[in-house]
């Protein structure tokens, strides 16, 4: 079974946004106290709100923290590379708070691995998305995740990951032998 928004297999049950109402309050309680910086993290951050019958996406969420008096820094956690839309980029390139940092989960740079891996991407896409980043995020840190060993990897689908990773430049890839 798979979530419906992210496509990644139900580990911990659906996805279940937290309303935008309460994001607000506990984060001004955080400022209140001295917090200066807030992380939106979640399994699939970027389909946020699409549970909630008024649909607010996770800019409407970062837009609504920004507000906030004494808040200086937005991070987010992973996020899958289909939930980065054109709206976060712009979003990402026009804030004060909004850290220009993307944690980007790769898995794999091989096309053949990434469908076996039930991705909805290929490298490709991936890159073009990277540089699409970085064209309207100047300086904008990227990070990964990356498996190797996964069954049936042969040493040519390796290579293709190692020239992915190459190409993308992340500030850092977390490696996890499958």
């Amino acid at each position: 079974n798979f979530c419906s928004y992210c496509k990644v297999p139900f580990v911990r049950g659906k996805p279940r946004s937290k309303p935008v109402d309460k994001i607000l309050k506990e984060a001004a309680n955080l400022a209140a106290n001295g917090f200066k910086e807030i992380v939106l993290c979640g399994v699939c951050l970027g389909a946020y709100g699409k549970d909630l019958s008024s649909r607010p996406g996770l800019v409407e969420a970062i837009e609504g923290i920004e507000s906030i008096s004494g808040l200086t820094r937005i991070r987010l956690s992973s996020i899958e590379a289909a939930d980065v839309t054109d709206r976060l980029i712009n979003k990402m390139a026009e804030s004060d708070k909004l850290c220009r940092h993307l944690h980007i989960p790769l898995q794999s740079g091989d096309d053949s691995i990434l469908r076996r891996m039930n991705r909805k991407y290929t490298h490709k896409k991936y890159l073009n998305l990277i540089r699409k980043i970085k064209t309207a995020v100047p300086g904008a840190a990227i990070t990964t995740d990356v498996i190797v060993g996964f069954p049936g990897e042969s040493e040519e689908n390796f290579r293709n990951t190692v020239k992915l990773i190459k190409a993308v430049c992340p500030l850092k890839t977390h490696i996890f032998p499958y």
